[in-house]
């Protein structure tokens, strides 16, 4: 990873400033449109990666555990072996895909290893938990999808050209994309509007350096 300073995060080849998400929180982590972890590689090019609210990722519900800790809500906290981590809301137990045993587990105040799966889905599963330290029964979990949101483009990323070539405003992921900006970085075309002043302002200066 990248050293940004304070406030802001690496993501896409720089250090993005982390805009505070609609409930207060700041972004968790740099991911793409489909909230896919981008990787920290400056020969990535995807304009899409940006510094995501733990909002937009899919959230998690436990319950039936033994132990009563592991019962609660769980929300997007970044990612971890390239597979999403959550933590409770509580703040004490995480969920989180442990790359070198390809199992997840529920880990208690950063030691306690409570119940495991070996499940190797991209996602928490939802059934088959084990229990190890805890109390049983082991838990089952629910998935909640985060609401979908339809935007012009992303605002929490910001580019001044497209790398994979011509970029449609009608394709279907176009409010995931980051908004384009116009020659200075606090010009953000970010609205139907300003789109469409941007491109006039720039047929316009075209033809007066003919």
């Amino acid at each position: 990873a990248y050293a940004c300073e304070a406030g802001s995060m690496w993501c896409w080849m720089s250090c993005q400033v982390m805009e505070p998400c609609d409930d207060g929180s700041m972004p968790v982590a740099c991911a793409d449109h489909e909230l896919v972890e981008c990787p920290d590689d400056m020969d990535v090019h995807n304009e899409a990666c940006t510094a995501r609210c733990a909002s937009v990722f899919p959230s998690l519900a436990l319950s039936g555990a033994g132990t009563q800790a592991v019962n609660s809500e769980y929300t997007m906290a970044g990612f971890h072996h390239s597979r999403r981590e959550y933590v409770s809301t509580a703040g004490d137990v995480a969920l989180f895909w442990n790359g070198t045993a390809s199992e997840w587990v529920l880990e208690v105040d950063g030691e306690v290893v409570y119940y495991n799966t070996e499940s190797a889905g991209v996602d928490p599963p939802t059934e088959g938990w084990r229990t190890l330290a805890g109390e049983v029964p082991a838990p089952g979990a629910t998935v909640q999808q985060a609401a979908e949101v339809e935007d012009f483009c992303n605002r929490r990323g910001r580019t001044d050209m497209h790398m994979r070539g011509f970029q449609s405003i009608f394709e279907a992921d176009a409010d995931q994309a980051g908004c384009l900006v116009l020659l200075f970085q606090d010009i953000v075309l970010d609205g139907p509007g300003l789109f469409a002043l941007g491109g006039v302002a720039s047929i316009a200066l075209g033809a007066g350096t003919e």
